[in-house]
């Protein structure tokens, strides 16, 4: 098999971050079938070694699955999946450690679980490599060589819904549709409308009280889906539009709650708050909701910026819990930098040095390496169904290991 037939191969067995053992098991036999040390650790994390290597390759193995299933299919030179997020993050880069496991005799990996979640893996590794350089596969441009990140953490919002006893006449089903949904950190610019943000615009422009709302996907994720039940005493008619289908509910319910505990969706700007050289460097992102919580993910790539929002939220929130928080990895050069944009040139490549608003696991990793750069093939759209990889990046990507290991 080549790396894009074992991308094909990953793509059948289901991986979605908290649901990453098959893929585990795939991975880990692999390995041995090519004589290689299979070490595993409890939080999922799998380090592959062979023979004397000098660079260790490191990726993740989960994935957010935004639809049912992935089914991959080629359109103009890019890899995508039908009806769903493709996966390539960061599981073309998991192809490509197995395609050099089954070339190379000298190759270091480690392949870490459930990144998608908090980094759950990173954070949880109890497994040592053996080189002093790490390249991490899970950046999204080619002609990028990135050497820093954002830091991030999740809060949980108690929403406080007042039910009451209502008799109301008329009861609706509000659904989004047709959002795309992105990846909260480096889509965050690109103003992707959040489900969440415009089906509760929507409400509070009808005169209903809440029975019930729910929405969101992943923490990291701009959502896609959101749904609410409404009470009113005013008929609305069942409608499809680009955005909302309203259907008529025939069961009645007697508990409503005012639609004034939503307000922390008013009080916080679910978008881009600071800019540095036309780079996002701080963010936050309404990701989830119930009638009970509100989850968020701030992100900033500056210490003292993400030491604020945290400060703003809770001063904002009486009822808040912060949760996950890790510090960005702020950019630094390095002789392994330098011979990384050697490869580049010599191979024809054309490069920026960059940092991004998002979180990799470099900023957690770095503690077990002397130097540590990421790199990867072009993916657009990662964590929806837009999800492109460029193939021809992809091959240039190959290139570049090839040179590098």
């Amino acid at each position: 098999m080549n790396a894009l037939e074992i991308f094909y191969e990953i793509c059948k067995i289901p991986h979605s971050s908290g649901d990453t053992g098959k893929l585990k098991d795939f991975i880990c036999d692999f390995a041995k079938k090519y004589n290689c040390n299979v070490r595993c650790d409890d939080a999922g994390n799998i380090h592959i070694i062979k023979g004397n290597p000098r660079i260790c390759l490191q990726a993740h193995y989960d994935m957010v699955l935004i639809g049912d299933e992935i089914k991959p299919y080629v359109d103009n030179g890019f890899l995508k999946s039908i009806d769903s997020s493709l996966g390539a993050d960061n599981g073309i880069a998991v192809a490509a450690i197995l395609h050099f496991i089954m070339i190379r005799d000298d190759i270091e990996a480690l392949i870490t679980n459930d990144e998608e979640i908090a980094m759950i893996g990173a954070k949880n590794l109890a497994l040592d490599i053996k080189s002093n350089k790490m390249l991490n596969l899970d950046s999204e441009n080619i002609n990028e060589i990135c050497i820093g990140c954002a830091g991030g953490f999740d809060a949980k919002i108690s929403l406080k819904p007042h039910f009451k006893t209502s008799h109301f006449k008329y009861f609706y089903e509000i659904q989004t549709k047709n959002f795309i949904g992105g990846h909260s950190g480096i889509d965050i610019h690109k103003n992707i409308k959040n489900a969440i943000v415009e089906l509760v615009y929507f409400i509070y422009d009808l005169e209903c009280e809440i029975v019930d709302i729910i929405g969101g996907e992943k923490t990291n994720s701009i959502p896609v889906g959101a749904k609410a039940i409404i009470a009113t005493n005013e008929i609305i008619n069942d409608c499809l539009n680009d955005s909302f289908i309203i259907s008529k509910i025939d069961e009645t319910y007697m508990q409503t709650a005012r639609k004034d505990f939503l307000y922390p969706i008013f009080a916080l700007h679910s978008g881009v708050y600071a800019i540095s050289e036309k780079n996002v460097i701080s963010s936050l992102n309404i990701s989830k909701i119930s009638t009970s919580n509100l989850e968020i993910m701030a992100r900033a790539n500056r210490k003292d910026l993400l030491h604020m929002q945290q400060k703003r939220l809770q001063n904002m929130f009486d009822e808040i819990e912060i949760s996950d928080f890790y510090d960005p990895w702020e950019a630094e050069d390095s002789a392994f930098l330098e011979e990384l944009k050697n490869i580049f040139y010599k191979n024809g490549l054309d490069y920026d040095i960059i940092e991004i608003h998002a979180g990799l696991e470099c900023g957690i990793l770095k503690s077990k390496c002397d130097e540590i750069v990421s790199i990867g093939p072009t993916i657009y759209n990662p964590h929806s169904k837009l999800e492109s990889l460029d193939l021809d990046s992809f091959d240039k990507f190959l290139l570049v290991l090839d040179s590098l290991i």
